[in-house]
């Protein structure tokens, strides 16, 4: 009978194909050997007459560990599920693993792999804090009313400080335990119905006399040009300042004036049809930064000091980089664009099925036009690459 120990993978010995051990003992535990002299621990089983795996830990007695978790926890779902054939009530949140484990499913199976890096710090941000706030008591065993409870009372705690913070919040848990409900990992969602908070919107954006102010020293100052280079793209395009600096060499066609972003915060490829002075600021970048992937070597962080230190020089009101796209935006209205090619100059999700659906056209030339105006004024405000 094959027994896997933690003195197993000392006895393996080499091979050229990768090998898988069953355990005879503990069902579905399996020990995978790889040609490389690496080993993993996987637990195995049957569901809804497919074969599937979990991933455990690479050490031994913490993947036992896991193994036993989840073996107790797909029991515990069983009984769960016969309870609710049967007409029971379920009251209990978790179906398979507790808090923890749902959370590591879904940054792991879909946050990963389907949203961009930023996002997936956001969201690991919230996790952790949810985890450290009231992990503890969001135990396999809890039950929905409860889960509730504690969730709102976090969010409300949060929100006392910063309503917009514990709004995020609410959207990441959100997003996990819909996840969570597709994937059979909780009964329901404990954030259906947890109303959201006041927020009070934000209308910071330069004026024409700022403008004057901030643009002439932006040509001249010691800020690092890399951060200064991203602020005017800002301006130019009214982008992101997460799509900014994730610039690639390979994401441009200059040749064509466009930009090419292959995911964006609504999940979807985004065309940005360049006006021509960023055409001519993107390509000094790109002799500067021969040899590297990115355009840009700043951080978000680091762009948001910039802003301030321009801001507090030139003495003005302090500002974020998210004020300069609404700057932008704001200027595009006020020289005639239309609030459709506007929206879409700030790449912001579709509404309505008309639009996502059969309104296909990008309207590049129409973007290429309105970001022209834009650039033609900043220029006679003190514009300069």
């Amino acid at each position: 009978m094959v027994a896997i120990t933690s003195s197993t993978p000392l006895e393996l010995k080499p091979t050229l194909k990768r090998r898988d051990i069953t355990c005879e003992i503990r069902k579905g535990f399996t020990l995978r050997q790889h040609p490389t002299g690496s080993i993993s621990y996987k637990y195995r089983f049957r569901e809804g007459g497919k074969s599937k795996e979990i991933l455990l830990h690479h050490d031994y007695e913490l993947a036992l560990a896991q193994y036993q978790e989840i073996r107790a926890s797909r029991e515990r779902q069983v009984d769960l599920r016969r309870d609710q054939v049967s007409g029971k009530h379920i009251d209990a949140l978790f179906l398979l693993g507790d808090f923890e484990y749902l959370q590591g499913q879904w940054m792991r199976r879909h946050v990963r792999k389907n949203l961009t890096r930023s996002t997936e710090v956001n969201y690991q941000h919230f996790v952790d804090q949810t985890r450290s706030k009231i992990g503890k008591q969001l135990k396999a065993t809890i039950a929905v009313p409860e889960a509730r409870r504690l969730i709102r009372g976090m969010l409300n705690e949060v929100a006392h400080e910063t309503p917009t913070q514990s709004n995020r919040f609410r959207t990441a848990l959100s997003g996990m335990f819909k996840y969570g409900l597709e994937h059979d990992l909780v009964s329901r969602t404990p954030i259906y119905g947890l109303p959201k908070q006041k927020e009070s919107p934000k209308s910071r954006m330069f004026n024409d006399d700022e403008l004057r102010l901030l643009l002439p020293y932006l040509n001249q100052c010691d800020i690092s040009r890399d951060k200064v280079d991203a602020l005017k793209l800002l301006l130019m395009t009214a982008m992101r300042s997460g799509e900014v600096l994730r610039i690639e060499h390979e994401h441009l066609d200059l040749a064509n004036g466009t930009l090419s972003l292959p995911v964006t915060k609504n999940g979807q490829p985004f065309l940005v049809a360049l006006p021509q002075l960023a055409v001519e600021l993107l390509q000094q970048r790109q002799s500067i930064r021969v040899g590297h992937k990115k355009l840009f070597d700043s951080t978000t962080c680091g762009l948001r000091q910039a802003c301030q230190r321009a801001a507090k020089n030139v003495g003005i009101t302090q500002c974020s980089p998210h004020d300069y796209r609404r700057t932008a935006a704001t200027m595009a209205g006020r020289l005639g664009v239309d609030l459709d090619t506007i929206g879409r100059l700030l790449n912001h999700s579709a509404v309505g099925v008309t639009r996502r659906h059969y309104a296909l056209y990008d309207k590049a030339s129409e973007k290429r036009a309105a970001l022209e105006l834009i650039t033609a004024r900043l220029v006679q405000l003190g514009m300069r690459i």
